[in-house]
């Protein structure tokens, strides 16, 4: 009986012995990380598109400090904003835009919304009223419009222009309004609509 147990205990040991003549090592330079290595040492970077990003002249925040929607613009910065723009259309960058010029523009879109579109002539520039007709015999076939977005006026000295851009259930209607200002407010003075937009 106690030799079974002996030669338990020796074939025991025996086993758990590490066998270093029976591993296989790989080579060196066929490990994943040294393949690795070689490709990220062949790869050909190119330089940095946009190296500013990476030197931001910025003041950022505090450490500590929240970023909230109430003192994100509290940040300071002397880039441009980048405001999206409608290709075919306009930016939509409507920081020229008056407060006066807006409200008329507003006024005339938020009527053609309306199934009636009873513009207010008033809206028009003095001897412009018939335009209003005319424009609104032209678009009569559309019979609805869903929404409106104003885009980037155009102005110079004698020339303040609102594109307009209405959407239909078919292709959307680009409109230049041309405004002029008579007595402290502003009116439409013209209205062209951009055909090659609209089918």
């Amino acid at each position: 009986m106690q030799w079974g147990v002996i030669i338990f205990f020796l074939l025991l040991t025996g086993c758990t012995q590490i066998q270093n003549d029976n591993l296989i090592i790989p080579p060196h330079d066929s490990t994943i990380k040294y393949q690795m290595d070689k490709m990220v040492e062949s790869t050909k970077w190119l330089e940095e598109l946009e190296p500013q990003l990476l030197s931001d002249k910025r003041n950022p925040p505090q450490a500590g400090v929240s970023v909230t929607p109430k003192n994100i613009f509290g940040i300071q910065t002397n880039e441009e904003p980048v405001y999206p723009s409608i290709p075919g259309f306009a930016s939509l960058d409507t920081r020229q835009l008056g407060d006066q010029q807006e409200q008329c523009i507003r006024s005339f879109c938020r009527q053609l919304l309306k199934p009636e579109r009873d513009i207010p002539p008033e809206l028009m520039a003095t001897g412009m009223e018939y335009l209003l007709y005319i424009f609104l015999f032209n678009i009569q076939d559309i019979r609805s419009f869903s929404r409106y977005i104003i885009g980037k006026p155009f102005i110079n000295e004698c020339t303040y222009l609102i594109p307009v851009r209405l959407y239909t259930n078919a292709a959307p209607l680009d409109i230049d309004f041309f405004l002029i200002q008579e007595q402290n407010e502003w009116h439409i003075q013209q209205i062209y609509i951009r055909t090659d937009t609209y089918e």
